[in-house]
């Protein structure tokens, strides 16, 4: 690729290389935000925020794939408030 294009894509506001771990970043933030304000990452399945994003879909697929996640992102997971990797019924 052309070093100059390569530079104005880099430059885009929300350009990634890698788009599926962009991706986790930002459903990340949403799981972080909702544990500084419940003090806790006990999301319920069906649970969406204001904006309609489907935070507990993502929290229990982050909980069905914790042997095939990468070390990192379950780390930090685990370092969040009241983050479990089963949940109690």
């Amino acid at each position: 690729m052309d070093p100059d294009h390569r530079q104005r894509l880099e430059a885009l506001p929300g350009w990634s290389w890698d788009a599926l771990s962009y991706r986790w970043e930002e459903d990340f933030s949403y799981l972080k935000q909702f544990a500084n304000q419940e003090g806790h990452c006990r999301v319920l399945t069906r649970y969406e925020t204001v904006s309609g994003y489907p935070l507990g879909n993502w929290v229990s697929k982050q909980r069905a794939a914790k042997e095939a996640m990468d070390p990192d992102r379950r780390q930090r997971l685990e370092a969040l408030p009241g983050w479990v990797w089963k949940v109690e019924k």
